[in-house]
C-alpha cells in the first residue's frame, strides 16, 4: 500500500515532567489506513478554512474508529475537537491520527493539545503527519 508517510510522530507523556517528548516509529498498515482516512476527512474543509490549513482527525480505540472530524470553518473548532465531539464512546486511552500536529497556543480557539490531554487520549499515542509551526 502506498503512503506519503514513512514515519509518524508519537507523543507520549513524559514521566519526569508535565511535558511530552517525541519519538518516531515506522508506520504499520493500520497506521497508514487511519492516516489516509484522516487525510480524506481533511479534504472536507476545502474552501472553508482559509487561511488555515486543511486538517483531519480519526480517533481509534481497539483498532475500531470511534470518532472522525475535520476543521470545518475558519475560526471554528479544529479537527481534534470535532473528532472528540463526534466520538461514539469514551476516547480515554484511544489513539488519534491527525494530519497536522495539534496546536498548543491560544488563538481563536483554545489549544487542541490541552483538549487531548483532558480527554485522556495521551494515555496512548497521538499520531500526526506533519509538524506545525507552533
Amino acid at each position: 500500500m502506498y503512503s506519503p508517510f514513512q514515519t509518524i510522530f508519537i507523543i507520549a507523556p513524559n514521566v519526569d515532567s508535565f511535558g511530552a517528548f517525541c519519538i518516531y516509529k515506522k508506520m504499520t498498515n493500520d497506521d497508514i489506513k487511519f492516516m489516509q482516512l484522516a487525510l480524506a476527512e481533511a479534504t472536507k474543509g476545502m474552501g472553508k478554512v482559509n487561511p488555515n490549513p486543511l486538517v483531519g482527525a480519526v480517533i481509534v480505540k481497539g483498532n475500531n474508529i470511534i470518532g472522525t472530524g475535520y476543521h470545518e470553518k475558519y475560526g471554528g473548532p479544529h479537527a481534534e475537537i470535532n473528532s472528540i465531539q463526534n466520538a461514539t464512546q469514551s476516547v480515554a486511552g484511544a489513539t488519534i491520527y491527525v494530519t497536522l500536529e495539534p496546536c498548543s497556543h491560544f488563538g481563536k480557539t483554545p489549544p487542541c493539545a490541552d483538549a487531548l490531554i483532558e480527554a485522556k487520549i495521551y494515555d496512548r499515542s497521538q499520531s500526526f503527519g506533519f509538524r506545525s509551526g507552533n
